[in-house]
């Protein structure tokens, strides 16, 4: 947080106010209840009162204790934030603190795996190039004594190299080295080129909510010319609402963003195509991505390599995991950013996937061959 700054300066002085309000509001309504916890001695009409007003003193003050903790911003183990959002004409629409630890492994390790007997840890997206060292450094297990851990890696079930197909597209440039609004027009391009494959039955995982919403206005009565019908992440209602309704349409593309690129399971041939319109490193003007990769470089090592490679890996082999269900399911994933292909970490994003072999090309060869694929196995 910006301690320097006036503003800021202005915002602890009045969060502090805040915070002795909020206190003595709370200690006042635990002492309510305790004067009622008292009158239910000899009516119990108070009881159920009592109580509720106890856990309403109790929420307020761990309320009062969370505020004064960011305010303050003294443990230098955690980043600080705030999260603010405004209207169109400049009315303040929203806004949120927030704290969280830079190294989460040392605090599970003191306040989880050390009172636990065993714990296990499954799931198809640990390992990056094939370790967990990431993974085992990330969640502390770094921390346990030597010959305290197990690790074991298991074949799929699922025979991708049959079920899958995967295309790497060469033809979409990359953002920020060519105008945002051309980049928007290839973009919507190439997705309205491989839905009509498809027929549908496509879900479209971008890295960001802004290009989304771009992409999603520009490419929407294109779609409804073709009949199909366009879902949108944050746009046509909640997550499950939108999961549902792609579920039951037979000629519908989801686009989707943060929290579809894991947790969506779509089996059968509703979902058939999988599009990743950007390799998954998170921002680093994330807060807590900021502080993680200042912590690395204060220690004198490359976060890029270190942190936010292995991290991406781990999220676009979550991504490619939307695709193959069960072993009926059958279909193809979109890769939208050449980088996979032209950077030497592109390598380890390729030798994560169960899928040995590739397609790279132009727009209208990928539309081809996904064409002649899913006419085959028809």
């Amino acid at each position: 947080m910006p301690v320097n700054d006036n503003g800021y300066r202005t915002a602890i002085s009045i969060g502090g106010e805040l915070i002795n309000l909020l206190r003595a509001l709370s200690e006042t309504v635990q002492k309510l209840s305790e004067i009622m916890d008292l009158w239910s001695i000899s009516a119990e009409v108070w009881t159920e009162q009592a109580r509720d007003l106890l856990q309403i003193s109790q929420s307020g003050l761990a309320l009062t204790d969370d505020l004064f903790f960011i305010l303050e911003s003294a443990d230098e183990e955690f980043v600080y934030w705030a999260d603010i959002e405004f209207w169109a004409g400049g009315l303040l629409k929203h806004c949120s603190l927030s704290a969280a630890p830079i190294n989460v492994g040392e605090m599970l390790y003191e306040l989880f795996y050390k009172n636990k007997k065993t714990v296990v840890f499954t799931s198809a997206t640990l390992s990056v190039n094939g370790t967990f060292d990431h993974f085992i450094e990330r969640v502390g297990l770094n921390y346990l004594p030597a010959g305290r851990l197990a690790e074991a890696h298991f074949d799929s079930p699922f025979i991708y190299e049959r079920q899958a197909l995967l295309c790497i597209n060469r033809d979409l440039p990359v953002p920020g080295e060519v105008a945002s609004d051309l980049y928007l027009e290839e973009l919507g391009n190439v997705i309205a080129k491989l839905v009509s494959v498809t027929h549908g039955k496509t879900l479209v995982l971008f890295t960001s909510h802004m290009i989304l919403r771009e992409t999603y206005n520009r490419l929407k009565p294109k779609l409804e010319i073709m009949d199909i019908y366009l879902l949108g992440h944050g746009i046509d209602g909640s997550r499950t609402r939108i999961l549902e309704e792609f579920r039951s349409s037979e000629r519908a593309v989801l686009f989707g963003a943060s929290s579809f690129w894991e947790g969506v399971d779509i089996p059968g041939e509703a979902l058939t195509c999988v599009v990743m319109v950007k390799l998954p490193f998170w921002s680093p003007k994330v807060p807590v991505i900021e502080a993680r990769l200042e912590d690395l470089a204060r220690r004198e090592r490359d976060g890029f390599k270190t942190f936010s490679i292995p991290q991406a890996v781990i999220r676009f082999k979550q991504g490619f995991g939307r695709l193959i269900r069960s072993g009926s399911d059958r279909g193809c994933v979109v890769v939208l950013d050449a980088r996979i292909l032209e950077k030497s970490y592109g390598r380890q994003f390729l030798r994560s996937l169960p899928l040995k072999n590739h397609i790279r090309g132009g727009t209208d060869m990928i539309t081809r061959k996904l064409s002649d694929w899913f006419r085959d196995g028809a």
